[in-house]
């Protein structure tokens, strides 16, 4: 290994002492808790972006979010037959008994930047990435219908427009539907701007985000 690779192994194994010795003693009574079982109150599906971490983003504790990552937080339609996804939404759905279900872009996706590359230059390459970025192409195709320059508002606008597609694919799953009419399981999509440190809730229709405090706003009022 390099000298480079080697400081960054060496800042993880510090970090895993520091975990050992510093955190894991405060907060030793939830892991004893939770090394026997879990129940996620969220399914968060986000994309793999470094710079995403849900547990700091919502300032929750291990045990409380069931996670699915990948690029450009991708829901393919039930009919993709996607077992990893398939798996991982009936697991945290159908046996978690999960509350809620969370979509969440973010600002500066290189997954929807390389969607976009992909359409300007006509050629979609022979590749995992172009093909797995598919099931976001519809999103494109309905933002290139409005948006008609490029700018970090269009990639805004085409993140926006892929968390809607990817909760339209969401709900093709059966178990979902039930879920929705059973046990009326909240599905929300999300937008993170890195860079402000906000969250915006993305409406199912194209109506503007709101804010996470203006939605918080409108549960506390309805629960009133």
């Amino acid at each position: 290994m390099t000298k480079k690779s080697d400081a960054s192994l060496v800042r993880l194994l510090k970090g895993v002492e520091k975990f050992g010795k510093e955190v894991y003693p405060h907060e030793e009574d939830l892991f004893r808790k939770l090394a026997n079982a879990q129940s996620p109150h969220t399914l968060f599906i986000t994309c793999g972006d470094s710079r995403v971490d849900p547990n700091l983003i919502t300032q929750s504790s291990p045990g409380e979010l069931f996670i699915i990552r990948n690029v450009g937080n991708i829901v393919p339609q039930v009919d993709v037959k996607d077992p990893n996804i398939t798996a991982a939404l009936h697991y945290a759905v159908e046996v978690m008994k999960v509350k809620n279900i969370i979509i969440c872009g973010h600002s500066n996706c290189g997954a929807m930047k390389a969607l976009e590359q992909f359409d300007e230059t006509g050629k979609w390459p022979a590749s995992d990435l172009a093909d797995w970025l598919k099931y976001a192409e519809a999103a494109l195709e309905k933002v290139k219908k409005t948006s008609f320059e490029k700018s970090e508002h269009v990639c805004c606008n085409l993140t926006e427009a892929n968390v809607r597609l990817q909760i339209s694919h969401l709900k093709t799953y059966s178990f979902i539907q039930e879920a929705k009419k059973k046990r009326n399981i909240n599905i929300k999509g999300w937008y993170y701007n890195i860079g402000t440190g906000t969250v915006s809730v993305v409406q199912d229709s194209d109506t503007p985000p709101l804010l996470a405090s203006e939605e918080l706003a409108l549960l506390k009022k309805r629960r009133n």
